[in-house]
C-alpha cells in the first residue's frame, strides 16, 4: 500500500497539535484550525482509500491516458482514466478482468501494474491474459497466481465513453493517431476554424473520419468520404453524391482528380472483386 496519504494525515494531525498547543495565531484565520480541517480532510481521504482494503480486502487503482491504458477499450472493457477497485480471490475464471503487476518485459521501465484479461488458465496454474483491443501494446502474457493483485469489481472513467470510442474512431486508430486527434481538438487552429465555412469543413474533416477513409483530390477540391456503408462525395464543402453500399477502402482515389465516373467505376470493382485495378 502507498504510504503517501498516511504521512500526509499524520503529519497534518501532528501539525494542528503542535500549533494549538502553542496557540499559533495569525489574528484572522487561525492556523489551529486550519490545520485541524486539514487534518480532518486527510483522515477521510485516508478512510475512503483504505477503508475498503480493511472492510473487504478490495483496494483502488487508476488507469491512465497513456499508450498503455488503452489495451482494455472496447464495448465490453475498461476505458482510459477509470478508477477501478480491485478485490484479491483465492482463484480467477476466463472472463475475469484482473490487475497483476507485469513482468514479461526486459526493460524495467516497461513492467508494472497492468489490467488485463483472463481468456485462459493453463495446466500449470498460470493465467493466459491478453488486452481487448488492436491497441493493446502488451503481447498475451501468463501470470503467476502470486502475481495476480485482484479481480475487477468496479470501473468507472472520468469521461464518457462515447469520448473514448469517438477519440480512438471505435478503437481503430493507431496510438500516434489517436494523440494527433487529441491535440487537434485543444489546437488553436481548430477554435478558430469554428468561425470560418473552410475552417469548419477542415474540422470536420479532421475530427469525424479516420484518415484511412478520407481520400482528397489532387486539387484540394473534392473528398470522399467512406462511412463503410456509403461514400460521400464533397466538392467545394458541398456534397454532390452518396454512393450506397459497402466500400472496403478509398485508398485509389488519394492524390487524385476523380469525376463521379471514377468513383462509381471504383465502387463496382470492389463490390464485384473485391479488389482496385
Amino acid at each position: 500500500m502507498p504510504l503517501a496519504p498516511i504521512i500526509i494525515a499524520a503529519t497534518a494531525i501532528l501539525l494542528a497539535l503542535l500549533l494549538k498547543r502553542k496557540g499559533h495565531d495569525t489574528g484572522g484565520l487561525s492556523v489551529a484550525k486550519a490545520s485541524k480541517w486539514f487534518a480532518i480532510a486527510a483522515a477521510i481521504a485516508l478512510l475512503v482509500w483504505y477503508g475498503p482494503y480493511f472492510l473487504g480486502g478490495y483496494g483502488w487503482g487508476y488507469i491512465g491516458t497513456g499508450h498503455a491504458s488503452w489495451s482494455m477499450s472496447s464495448d465490453d472493457g475498461i476505458m482510459p482514466g477509470s478508477l477501478t477497485l480491485h478485490k484479491a480471490y483465492p482463484t480467477y475464471e476466463v472472463g475475469d478482468d484482473v490487475s497483476f503487476n507485469y513482468r514479461g518485459s526486459k526493460e524495467p521501465s516497461e513492467n508494472g501494474k497492468s489490467v488485463k484479461r483472463v481468456v485462459a488458465i493453463n495446466p500449470d496454474g498460470t493465467y493466459r491474459v491478453e488486452g481487448l483491443s488492436s491497441l493493446n501494446t502488451i503481447p498475451p502474457y501468463d501470470v503467476p497466481e502470486k502475481d495476480i493483485i485482484g479481480k475487477i469489481v468496479f470501473h468507472n472513467s472520468f469521461l464518457p465513453e462515447s469520448y473514448w470510442r469517438w477519440l480512438s474512431m471505435g478503437w481503430t486508430l493507431e496510438q500516434e493517431e489517436i494523440a494527433e486527434r487529441y491535440h487537434r481538438i485543444f489546437s488553436v487552429e481548430t477554435i478558430a476554424g469554428v468561425f470560418t465555412a473552410q475552417g469548419r469543413f477542415r474540422n470536420k474533416v479532421a475530427l469525424f473520419w479516420p484518415p484511412s477513409e478520407v481520400a482528397r483530390s489532387e486539387d484540394g477540391r473534392t473528398y470522399v468520404f467512406n462511412s463503410g456503408s456509403r461514400l460521400m462525395v464533397y466538392r467545394d464543402m458541398k456534397p454532390i453524391r452518396r454512393i450506397d453500399g459497402e466500400v472496403k477502402s478509398i485508398r485509389a482515389f488519394e492524390g487524385t482528380v476523380f469525376s463521379d465516373h471514377d468513383i462509381a467505376e471504383y465502387v463496382w470493382l470492389v463490390r464485384e472483386q473485391g479488389t482496385v485495378q
